[in-house]
C-alpha cells in the first residue's frame, strides 16, 4: 500500500528497528527474510553494512567495541506487516533481538482548514512548529530523548500524530507487545504520559470520539515565546563581545528583523 493512501482510525508501528549479538539467530531470520521479501540491494546504514529489499527493510552487520552487532531496520507502512511477520517466527529466533527503535502512529481526517498558513514558529519546552511546502509539523521533545513527536499533515485531508520511541523507552514498549499488550493499550499509555498538547491528546486516542482540533497554530503561545525570545538576552550580549561571532551575530539578528516585518 502506497504511502499516499494512509489507515485512518487505527495505530500502526511506522518503523521498527531490532538488534542482536547473536549472529546465529541473525543469519537464520535473515535467511527468512530474504526468502519472503524479495529485490535486495547491497546497502550501508552508518557503520553498518549490508542489504536493504525494495520495500525498505534492510539487514547489516556492524561493530560495537570489539563485538560484532547486527541490526534489522524496517519503515513506512511495511513496518507493521513486518512485525506482524517477524512475531509469528519462532521464539528461538526471535527472543535474541532486542528493540532499538519503535515509531507508532495513528492518522485521523482533519477539519477543513489551511494549516499552511503559518511561518515558522519556536515554542517553550523543546517544541518547535514548522512550515514546508508539504505542509506543517509540531516536534514535542529533544530529537535524542527516548520519546520525540511529531504531529503533521499527511495529506490535505489527513492529519497524523506519530511517536518515536528509542533506548530504554523503545525496549519496554517492545517487551510490554510480546507479554500481550495492545498497540492501541501501549499507544494509549505513551499518549497520556506527555508534553503533547491535551486536544491532541483527546483527538488521537484510540479509544474514544476525537475532540474537536483547533488549527495548529492555536497551540503557540505567545507569552512563552516572548518569554523564551527574553531568556536570549544574556547569550546575545556575549556574542556580541566575542569579536570572532559579533559581525555574524549583528547580521543574523538584522535578518530576524526584517524577517519579523515582512512577517
Amino acid at each position: 500500500m502506497a504511502d499516499s493512501q494512509p489507515v485512518i482510525d487505527a495505530t500502526l508501528i511506522d518503523y521498527l528497528g531490532l538488534a542482536t549479538f547473536d549472529s546465529i539467530a541473525f543469519y537464520k531470520l535473515t535467511a527468512l527474510i530474504e526468502h519472503t521479501y524479495h529485490e535486495w540491494r547491497p546497502h550501508k546504514w552508518l557503520q553498518y553494512k549490508g542489504r536493504k529489499s525494495a520495500c525498505k527493510i534492510f539487514h547489516g552487520m556492524g561493530k560495537q567495541g570489539e563485538r560484532s552487532h547486527f541490526v534489522i531496520r524496517v519503515s513506512g507502512q511495511q513496518a507493521h506487516a513486518f512485525y506482524n511477520w517477524f512475531t509469528a517466527q519462532r521464539e528461538a529466533l526471535t527472543s535474541p533481538f532486542y528493540c532499538t527503535r519503535i515509531d507508532i502512529q495513528r492518522t485521523q481526517l482533519a477539519p477543513a482548514k489551511d494549516y499552511r498558513s503559518q511561518a515558522y514558529k519556536r515554542l517553550r519546552g523543546a517544541k518547535s512548529f514548522i512550515q514546508s511546502p508539504t505542509g506543517n509539523t509540531l516536534y514535542i521533545g529533544a530529537r535524542t530523548s527516548d520519546k520525540y513527536w511529531r504531529i503533521y499533515d499527511k495529506t490535505v485531508k489527513h492529519l497524523r500524530c506519530e511517536v518515536e520511541l528509542k533506548g530504554k523507552t523503545a525496549q519496554q514498549a517492545f517487551q510490554a507487545l510480546a507479554l500481550g499488550e495492545s498497540l492501541s493499550g501501549v499507544w494509549n499509555r505513551t499518549l497520556l504520559r506527555t508534553r503533547v498538547p491535551n486536544v491532541y491528546v483527546e483527538y488521537f486516542r484510540a479509544d474514544c470520539e476525537p475532540a474537536e482540533l483547533p488549527d495548529l497554530e492555536s497551540t503557540v503561545d505567545l507569552d512563552a515565546k516572548l518569554d523564551w525570545l527574553a531568556s536570549l538576552d544574556s547569550l546575545v550580549y556575549k556574542l556580541a563581545k566575542d569579536h570572532d561571532t559579533a559581525e555574524r551575530t549583528a547580521a543574523i539578528i538584522a535578518r530576524w528583523s526584517e524577517y519579523c516585518k515582512k512577517a
